[in-house]
């Protein structure tokens, strides 16, 4: 998906320390790191509506138990509000 400046693949490494070094850029109060966008995308996904089974495949998730955590502040905003 990524290529480095010689046109190969990034590695892992190579990866995660581009996004450091961006959240870094960016004056971002806490660490950020390649995992970090995954939990960005699942909670954008639950802030969309999105159903949590729709979620779980998306992220590659095989128990629903760790999909659940993007659906859950969502679950009790509307609990409070409601």
């Amino acid at each position: 998906m990524f290529t480095g400046e010689r046109g190969g693949p990034f590695t892992t490494d190579s990866f995660n320390w581009m996004v450091k070094r961006t959240g870094q850029k960016a004056k971002l109060l806490f660490q950020v790191h390649a995992h970090v966008l995954r939990h960005s995308a699942g909670y954008k996904l639950a802030g969309g509506g999105h159903d949590t089974r729709s979620i779980q495949d998306y992220l590659g998730h095989r128990d629903i138990r760790h999909t659940v955590r993007y659906t859950e502040p969502r679950i009790r905003l509307a609990r409070r509000l409601g």
